[in-house]
């Protein structure tokens, strides 16, 4: 089950919705001027659907894979509103054993990935601009 998930996210102000199915969720919340998705997949083996050429399969139909939905709906997003900075959140696992791979999209809907994460603590209110300007812009951290 994804209850770990769930609290973290709203430990972090990310969500106070709790999902119906709780093994396969799309999560959106603006923090400051960035809009965050959470995108969950409890199997470990739905993490992300790769090419045979190792490239992200980026098709609409690849959705039951985290990184791969995160990506379709960053993409969806930007083509609606091209000025959101979106960061996104893939998740599979559970609170033992998981995976959070983080991605920056920019304008053009190009996804830049960035180094795995071991909760979601940088993307509070408090962290996420020291988050973007470390991970994305790759300047030295300042955490609080």
């Amino acid at each position: 089950m994804c209850s770990w998930i769930i609290e973290e996210m709203k430990q972090c102000g990310l969500t106070a919705d709790d999902p119906e199915d709780r093994r396969s969720f799309d999560q959106q919340a603006m923090i400051q001027n960035f809009t965050v998705l959470i995108v969950y997949r409890e199997r470990t083996d739905h993490h992300i659907l790769l090419r045979e050429d190792q490239t992200l399969d980026q098709g609409d139909t690849c959705t039951d894979y985290a990184v791969n939905a995160a990506d379709v709906l960053a993409r969806s997003i930007l083509e609606r509103d091209p000025d959101r900075k979106i960061i996104a959140a893939a998740v599979t696992g559970d609170a033992v054993r998981h995976e959070i791979t983080p991605m920056y999209f920019d304008r053009t809907g190009q996804y830049h990935d960035l180094d795995d994460l071991n909760d979601l603590s940088c993307l509070t209110e408090e962290n996420i601009k020291d988050y973007y300007q470390y991970a994305i812009k790759k300047q030295k951290m300042i955490w609080n």
